[in-house]
């Protein structure tokens, strides 16, 4: 996510359960604020790594908290599901997600991911 980028402003947090995603979340948090305190934080979930199937619940929350953009530390299968679910969905969000350029996983989000999913690094 460019600082630069004014079409931002709403943005929801979704995380695997476990140190990574409690650090994505805490590390977005922070960086957003010092660079663009005019961001909202409209949801944030925590879910198990690898437990869920159906991402469709937290894409209902996304268009409920009419957010712009989503920060997501899941990576391989989660990520794929969650993108998925994302386009399948309609949605115009973005997907920020720091882990989306590890091995397979572009492969396993496959088109979904096309003009939707940025690796971004904190």
């Amino acid at each position: 996510m460019t600082p630069n980028n004014q079409s931002i402003r709403r943005v929801y947090l979704i995380n695997q359960d476990y140190v990574w995603g409690h650090s994505v979340a805490k590390d977005a948090k922070a960086m957003l604020k010092a660079k663009r305190p005019d961001i909202e934080f409209v949801g944030e979930d925590m879910h198990l790594i690898g437990k869920g199937k159906d991402f469709a619940p937290y894409v209902t929350k996304l268009g409920a908290a009419k957010a712009d953009a989503v920060i997501a530390g899941n990576w391989r299968n989660d990520l794929a599901l969650l993108i998925k679910a994302v386009k399948d969905s309609g949605l115009p969000v973005k997907l920020h997600a720091p882990l989306a350029g590890l091995k397979g996983t572009p492969a396993s989000m496959g088109e979904a991911g096309a003009d939707r999913v940025k690796a971004v690094l904190f």
